[in-house]
């Protein structure tokens, strides 16, 4: 009977220990500037990540004089089709300089960062694109990715919304 009382008490108990999800050592939320943008132009959007682990996270990275973005961030840029947008190449990018920043995120605190898309992806034609961002997270916080929320973005020929 004691037994019964115990499984009783302590079975929720364990249970909704087994199934809640282990906290996120740290969140990304993606935002656009302006929801729709005239090709050819800056594609500016705004990546806020937040620590929420008790332990620093590091940002160093090699970073490149021509595409100006964190090298920790992988993009993932979708057309309407649902089918990915080439990376752009430039001639000779192999020559771009670039330099070496060192830079960590301290327990509980947020780093916000501006990225000019159009220097990372060939926005060539008009229609919407759907934009994801994601991070490895280090080993010593269990490994894996977190990715952001999704946004979509719209180019025009004009830069006017429909």
């Amino acid at each position: 009977m004691m037994l019964l009382v115990l499984l009783l008490i302590l079975g929720p108990l364990l249970a909704h220990g087994q199934t809640s999800a282990p906290k996120r050592p740290f969140v990304i939320e993606i935002n656009a500037a302006a929801p729709t943008a005239k090709l050819g132009s800056a594609v500016w959007v705004t990546l806020k990540f937040r620590n929420n682990s008790k332990s620093e996270i590091d940002f160093s990275g090699a970073w490149s004089d021509l595409r100006r973005v964190n090298p920790n961030w992988e993009f993932n840029v979708r057309d309407s089709a649902g089918e990915p947008v080439p990376r752009r190449h430039d001639k000779y990018e192999e020559l771009a300089g670039g330099s070496y920043r060192a830079g960590s995120v301290g327990p509980g605190k947020s780093q916000v960062e501006e990225v000019d898309l159009a220097r990372l992806y060939d926005f060539s034609k008009p229609g919407k694109y759907v934009v994801q961002v994601s991070r490895k997270i280090p080993k010593e916080l269990g490994g894996g990715t977190i990715e952001s929320n999704k946004i979509t973005l719209t180019l025009t020929e004009d830069g006017k919304q429909d």
